[in-house]
């Protein structure tokens, strides 16, 4: 996306995929070594119910970190997909327009905050609830 809204040259795109594919290929390799040291523990064969099986079945997506990550979730392992990022960093849309932005990094802009706008409300009133709800304590009835 930063690449198609000018903020990065394809060069910066393809090296920013390149190291996230990189990361990725090293995660693997270390969910698959300590595959290979926890396997022989027997706490860990009881906890994770992991058999031959299910180790080739953990290796057969490697090339893909996407659904390796699906399996080693299912499999209750740790590994987390690394995909390539970029941090526009603007203080406010005022801000982004005041230095050039196009139209389309506007807009794109305008509904990231929007999104995080939503998300703070949302949190914001999951937390007015919860402290509501907690307010006051037990209520006793005295007129028995």
């Amino acid at each position: 996306m930063a690449c198609e809204l000018g903020f990065i040259s394809p060069a910066d795109c393809d090296g920013l995929v390149a190291d996230a594919a990189r990361s990725n290929e090293a995660g693997i390799a270390s969910t698959l070594e300590r595959v290979n040291r926890l396997r022989s523990a027997s706490t860990f064969h009881r906890t994770h119910r992991l058999d031959q099986d299910a180790e080739d079945e953990l290796r057969a997506p490697a090339a893909d970190p996407e659904r390796f990550a699906k399996v080693a979730r299912r499999l209750h392992l740790q590994f987390h997909v690394n995909r390539p990022t970029w941090t526009w960093q603007v203080e406010s849309i005022h801000d982004a327009v005041l230095r050039g932005a196009s139209p389309a990094q506007l807009h794109w802009l305008a509904g990231a905050v929007r999104r995080i706008r939503d998300h703070q409300l949302e949190r914001s009133m999951q937390q007015a609830w919860s402290e509501a709800f907690w307010l006051g304590g037990t209520v006793v009835d005295d007129r028995m």
